[in-house]
């Protein structure tokens, strides 16, 4: 053995090493997306059968501050109000909406805007970026108040522009 050779070895043995590490850093990069594709399935299946008030579509936008248009549907018999700030996520820590009483009759489905709550410190989110919401919407029916306190979060991943 000479001199160099020693050195060039452990070379080539620090190169595998680095090597195998970053496939499996990538491969677990993927898995987390994969995890977080599950979760938003889950999540759309669960809103989407959410009595009286679905949520079918949900869209944050960094363009717009971190705003999320979201479009909701009544399948109540009766006419059902959402009053102004009437939806909140994660305890209104992080957006409230719409801005005036949005009524929506039964069958329809109104895209509402909910706002980022800059009071309370919400982060903007960044484009390719997963965000996750707890949401509770207080309603009004046939005279009742109620609220949807959902179970599962909205899931989705933040875009430039709606």
């Amino acid at each position: 053995m000479t001199k160099g050779q020693g050195s060039t070895e452990y070379l080539v043995i620090l190169a595998v090493v680095l090597a195998i590490a970053l496939i499996i850093v990538g491969i677990l990069g993927q898995f987390t997306s994969f995890g977080m594709d599950a979760k938003k399935k889950e999540s759309d299946t669960y809103w989407k059968s959410t009595y009286p008030l679905q949520i079918l579509e949900h869209r944050k936008a960094m363009q717009y501050g971190g705003t999320m248009q979201m479009k909701i549907k009544n399948v109540a018999l009766s006419p059902i109000t959402i009053p102004a700030w009437g939806i909140v996520f994660d305890n209104i820590t992080n957006g409230i909406g719409p801005a005036t009483d949005t009524t929506i009759d039964p069958g329809e489905t109104k895209t509402i805007i909910v706002y980022p709550n800059t009071a309370y410190g919400f982060q903007n989110c960044e484009e390719g970026q997963w965000y996750e919401h707890y949401v509770k919407i207080y309603y009004k029916i046939d005279g009742i108040k109620k609220v949807i306190k959902g179970k599962k979060p909205i899931v989705g991943i933040c875009s430039w522009t709606w």
